[in-house]
């Protein structure tokens, strides 16, 4: 917890569990935002986010969560960790109990007929469900069959799901054609540039009491910030955190460039990644080369056909 009474805080400004009030709008999250508003409107099948760890995921759905949380006629299901649910029948009684359906029958079949039935049902009635996993890169293989007979059901589909995972999750929606062809809307965060890293900043001051125009970073501090985190956000937020309790050690209200340089170096001699995310981070963001949907799609689904018998591309040679 960073120490913030001092700066004449009320709260926590750089806490790391999710909060939809601390959401910043950086460029790429507000559009992401924008997007997942707008399919939990239409109720428009799957959409997919992703994006490394320390990215802004949780926050994103924390945000897009608190928003609807009590929009007339939706009933949210959220899950927050698919891989307790270890087989297919398991995994379809938690998302009957998360609706308030229980899950009475001993196979898969058996259930997902009873939760297609009630879904259809809640649809006639104008009451529209929304499925929201988190952590779904971690969803099996038959955990994705589910969702796959789940969305693919009918048109509309009976429920909109929402996934938030790494960027694995790509590559296994792809390989999943029936199911990634409901995709409706599919999102990859990216690390937030100089600009939007002030900003998140700044943002968290003002959230936490502090009055516009009263600087705690001067522009060195955020610079040195955001080179040593990449701009990943959460890496920005530890930092941010780490500096803020060392201005206090220090005795002083402000965190200038040297400061946050002292509090980089400390970081990283102290683990070799730093207490603040800083090493980690920064080889994430600028490592990170995240393949399109659609071109996955094409490469993983493509016909034998289209690929050649040898799966290379073009055709096979003659001897």
């Amino acid at each position: 917890m960073t120490v913030f009474t001092p700066f004449g805080l009320t709260r926590e400004p750089f806490g790391t569990e999710p909060d939809a009030e601390l959401f910043y709008p950086a460029l790429g999250h507000e559009d992401c935002l924008e997007r997942l508003r707008l399919t939990v409107a239409l109720g428009m099948g799957l959409g997919i986010v992703t994006g490394e760890t320390g990215f802004g995921k949780s926050t994103v759905r924390a945000k897009l969560l608190d928003e609807i949380a009590h929009h007339p006629g939706l009933t949210i299901a959220p899950i927050d960790d698919p891989t307790a649910c270890r087989t297919d029948v398991l995994f379809l009684r938690r998302i009957m109990g998360q609706i308030g359906l229980a899950g009475i029958g001993r196979t898969g079949l058996d259930l997902t007929t009873a939760l297609l039935r009630d879904l259809a049902a809640r649809r006639a009635g104008g009451e529209h469900v929304l499925l929201v996993i988190d952590d779904a890169h971690g969803l099996a293989s038959n955990q994705l069959d589910v969702l796959r007979t789940l969305v693919a059901a009918e048109t509309p589909a009976p429920l909109a799901v929402l996934l938030f995972g790494e960027p694995e999750l790509m590559e296994k929606v792809a390989r999943k054609r029936n199911l990634a062809q409901r995709a409706a809307m599919t999102h990859a965060l990216n690390p937030l540039n100089r600009r939007d890293t002030a900003g998140l900043i700044a943002h968290r001051l003002t959230v936490a009491g502090r009055e516009d125009g009263q600087e705690v970073f001067t522009a060195e501090a955020i610079d040195e910030i955001h080179v040593a985190t990449g701009g990943v956000p959460a890496g920005i937020v530890r930092l941010a955190a780490s500096s803020m309790d060392a201005a206090v050690a220090s005795g002083t209200q402000t965190v200038d460039g040297d400061l946050a340089r002292r509090v980089i170096g400390a970081g990283t001699k102290t683990n070799g990644t730093g207490d603040v995310a800083t090493t980690g981070t920064t080889r994430t963001a600028t490592s990170v080369v995240q393949t399109s949907f659609a071109a996955q799609l094409e490469r993983l689904t493509a016909t034998p056909e289209s690929t050649g018998r040898n799966g290379r591309g073009g055709s096979e040679r003659k001897r």
